[in-house]
């Protein structure tokens, strides 16, 4: 079976052996279109969680799926090589200083709270922190303190 199957919303992960995610990217083609859905190749991603994966064939997947690569997100949580996940982090950490300095020439104290709960929040970066892979992360987190 899939070492990983996770949903919310429209976006999902398959996550496994390449024979096995085939299987289930096939399987759920299949099912989506017994109720008028169709996958978007052009909108999904194949990540190779290692370099020593062995290449996938040509027809492997779905037609019009782009190249697999070894970095990304799911769901605001970087994956891949550490350089990509501390750059995701380090670029979530000074976005949300900026949305702080912005906020902090609002006059209205009322709107700049609300604000600073709603978009600048401790739960974004909590976030983070709790489903981030752990390697090299710590030094950007510590900077949002």
């Amino acid at each position: 079976g899939l070492d990983m199957m996770s949903f919310y919303l429209d976006d999902g992960l398959l996550a496994g052996n390449p024979a096995e995610v085939q299987g289930a990217l096939r399987t759920l083609q299949l099912a989506a279109a017994e109720v008028g859905l169709e996958l978007q190749p052009r909108k999904c991603a194949v990540f190779l969680l290692s370099k020593d994966t062995p290449s996938l064939p040509p027809d492997w997947g779905l037609p019009g799926l782009p190249p697999p690569a070894y970095n990304g997100d799911y769901l605001g949580c970087p994956f891949g090589e550490e350089e990509h996940c501390v750059g995701f982090v380090r670029g979530k950490v000074d976005l949300m200083r900026e949305t702080l300095d912005l906020i902090a020439v609002i006059p209205d104290p009322q709107v700049a709270l609300s604000l600073t709960r709603q978009c600048a929040g401790f739960c974004q970066l909590n976030h983070l922190a709790r489903s981030s892979p752990c390697r090299g992360i710590v030094g950007p987190l510590t900077q949002a303190d």
